[in-house]
């Protein structure tokens, strides 16, 4: 996995820690997830930003820190899977957008995959899913977690 450049983080945290969680919630994570945040608990990177094509077909960019697993740690990642009816089965969000997006690893597809694939859940934008039940509406970003990672660019503003 390429190399990213920390801003912030809550220094390292015990993998088991990690695997705590995954078994709570019966998914298993990338290992390159696993070893990221193990050594860079709550991280925020230089290297936040991603453009992917949004649920409209247009071009669209979001950043991302993601979320801790620390006893200590403001956006604990188990407090962080608050999708309620809205949300779907298989959505584990890791991380969130400055905007209220959340980033997700989805597990619809194969909940037995350690590569699932990453999306964007919108906080204020939903769909009417096929039992015509309202949802969050989700997006897909990349195929896996290493993909995701090499979208990743740092912004920089023009304009400053």
């Amino acid at each position: 996995m390429r190399h990213l450049n920390v801003l912030w983080d809550q220094g390292s945290i015990d993998i088991s820690a990690i695997e705590r969680f995954e078994r709570k919630i019966g998914y298993r994570f990338p290992e390159n997830y696993k070893k990221l945040l193990s050594a860079h608990d709550h991280l925020m990177i230089e290297e936040d930003t991603f453009k992917f094509k949004n649920i409209y077909g247009k071009e669209d960019a979001r950043d991302v820190a993601f979320y801790g697993y620390g006893q200590t740690c403001l956006e604990k990642i188990e407090n962080s899977q608050n999708f309620g009816i809205y949300g779907y089965e298989g959505i584990v969000a890791i991380g969130r957008s400055a905007n209220g997006d959340q980033v997700c690893f989805d597990y619809r597809h194969d909940p037995t995959t350690t590569e699932p694939h990453v999306v964007l859940v919108y906080h204020d934008d939903s769909i009417i899913d096929e039992s015509g039940d309202e949802k969050m509406a989700v997006n897909f970003v990349a195929p896996n977690f290493e993909a995701f990672v090499d979208m990743l660019y740092e912004y920089i503003d023009e304009e400053d």
